[in-house]
């Protein structure tokens, strides 16, 4: 119900700006939930950024290449609980063109979503991440969308299970775990859909991931188990 207040006030006001004939971002909206962020971008039409994630910085770039801006919204910062710093910008040398930078707070997962024209940015603390928190997907994002959506991940000595959990409900993949896994990990990465997440966390906590039927299993990785080669052609003598 949350999220469809937003996504309402959200149409709106785009219809509101259509009336004028204005077309591009119309508005930014930032609402805050127990353990999550949701940062809704209106446009009047679809566009999908081109997104890109600087680890040093903490930084989510969104750009969005032929859209225009409502004046109210240029050069003007915004932030939140789980935000440092937000604005939105006309690129000079690109004036068709704008970026938007999220600058998120340390020890954050973020992940983009969308819901017709709108761009959702969802923040998560990492204290949020040993809880289960209340989501509603029907009104983010249809499951087709959500399961290919881009995720962010900037995370310090994060607990491993509740994150693995979270983008397999995401991705809607049954995982396994197995054996001695570390209980924290530490990772700055831009994935392009929850299922390479996972595999990016995998390779960086050094732990195997392999699919068996249906589910996806996670395990430490062996060094003593045997590797197997399959050669094609003839074997040199």
């Amino acid at each position: 119900m949350f999220y469809l207040i937003v996504l309402l006030f959200a149409l709106s006001w785009r219809l509101a700006r259509a009336g004028s004939g204005f077309s591009g971002i119309s508005n930014i909206a930032i609402e805050e939930l127990a353990g999550e962020t949701g940062i809704v971008v209106s446009l009047t039409h679809v566009n999908r950024p081109v997104v890109s994630f600087s680890g040093e910085e903490k930084c989510l770039v969104l750009d969005f290449k032929n859209v225009s801006v409502a004046g109210k919204l240029i050069d003007t910062a915004f932030a939140g609980r789980d935000l440092r710093l937000g604005y939105i910008t006309i690129l000079p040398q690109k004036p068709d063109c704008a970026r938007i930078r999220l600058y998120l707070m340390p020890g954050c997962l973020a992940s983009i979503r969308y819901s017709d024209s709108d761009v959702i940015v969802r923040l998560a603390e990492k204290k949020a991440m040993t809880t289960s928190a209340t989501i509603e997907p029907g009104f983010l994002l249809s499951p087709a969308e959500e399961k290919y959506a881009p995720v962010v991940i900037s995370l310090h000595d994060a607990p491993l299970l509740p994150v693995i959990t979270e983008l397999a409900d995401i991705a809607g993949l049954q995982i396994e775990l197995t054996g001695n896994l570390p209980e924290k990990f530490t990772l700055e990465v831009q994935s392009e859909s929850p299922l390479d997440a996972i595999k990016r966390i995998s390779q960086a906590c050094d732990l195997e991931l392999m699919r068996r039927g249906q589910a996806w299993h996670i395990s430490p990785r062996d060094s003593d188990k045997p590797k197997i080669y399959a050669y094609s052609g003839d074997l040199l003598q």
